[in-house]
Parts: structure tokens; C-alpha cells; sequence
């Protein structure tokens, strides 16, 4: 049970960094409209790795030894 919960805090990390690369590369192109619909996208990924994270500090799962 607590690796398959460390595996989706794992993904949920894998999905928010894809965000932020995309972020980035909005950002060097100067492309508005990208840019606002990736703010959009990072809202939701960081709402997703918070609710994440509170389950496993609900549940009592230790995460600090992710790399």
C-alpha cells in the first residue's frame, strides 16, 4: 500500500516537472497563450501533489527516502 501511494506522489513529480519544462519552453518562445495554459496546467499538478502529499501524511507514509 505505501509504495503504490509513493508511486503516485512519484508520478504526480514526473507529471508537475513535464509542467514546468513546459513552462519554460513557453516562456524562452515568448508564446502567451501556451504560457497561460500552462500557469493552468501547473495550478493543477501542484493541487495534485498536495493532496497527494497530505494522504500520505494522513496515512503515515514515510516519502523522505524518494531520489
Amino acid at each position: 500500500m505505501a509504495n503504490t501511494k509513493k508511486l503516485e506522489l512519484i508520478n504526480a513529480l514526473q507529471l508537475h516537472d513535464n509542467v514546468l519544462h513546459a513552462e519554460e519552453q513557453a516562456i524562452q518562445a515568448k508564446d502567451i497563450a501556451t504560457i497561460e495554459q500552462v500557469a493552468s496546467q501547473k495550478d493543477q499538478t501542484l493541487d495534485l501533489l498536495a493532496r497527494v502529499k497530505e494522504t500520505l501524511d494522513n496515512d503515515g507514509v514515510d516519502f523522505s527516502d524518494l531520489q
